[in-house]
């Protein structure tokens, strides 16, 4: 029996020095393969004061918001097409880095428009790899520039918050 014991105990042992270094091996090599994620933008903030806008973008990427490259953002005309907005010109500017924490980081760019009409703001977010790219649709009236408040775009792809993305079909204005 004691035989049988040392005999069982021996294939034990042998079995944890080759299996274990195998299992670890795999393990770590495993947990250094991080996917690149896409980013992904959770939504474009728009408050209107005048003819000034302040445009917020919440930009997420899954692998940490520092590797979040670049925020660009371009205003155009739209009436039914979008057209090159002169006053902006025709290049991306870079929206300035506010905060961020974890996955989120919050981007800001001001721009004061020329006058009343209908403009979407246009942003891109790159982390070096990947791009992705949405809108908001903004209409600066009459009446010293009213309506005034915040409007709200929130991502068609993924994201959540289903109320955002409801709220964010809804034009009118809130102060």
């Amino acid at each position: 029996m004691c035989k049988t014991f040392f005999l069982s105990f021996l294939a034990f042992i042998l079995v944890l020095l080759f299996c274990v270094p195998l299992i670890t091996a795999y393990t770590s090599q495993a947990m250094m393969q991080v996917d690149d994620f896409s980013p992904q933008i959770r939504f474009i903030l728009t408050e209107i004061s005048g003819n000034d806008l302040k445009i917020r973008i919440n930009a997420d990427d899954a692998n940490g918001y520092e590797d979040i490259e670049e925020v660009k953002v371009k205003i155009v005309l739209f009436d039914g097409e979008e057209k090159e907005y002169l006053f902006f010109g025709s290049e991306s500017r870079q929206a300035a880095f506010v905060s961020g924490k974890g996955a989120s980081a919050l981007y800001e760019y001001n721009f004061t428009v020329d006058g009343p009409g209908s403009y979407r703001i246009k942003a891109a977010v790159t982390d070096g790899k990947n791009s992705v790219e949405d809108f908001r649709a903004v209409e600066v009236k009459d009446n010293s520039g009213t309506p005034t408040g915040f409007f709200a775009a929130v991502n068609s792809e993924g994201g959540s918050g289903l109320i955002l993305r409801l709220f964010s079909w809804v034009k009118g204005w809130f102060s």
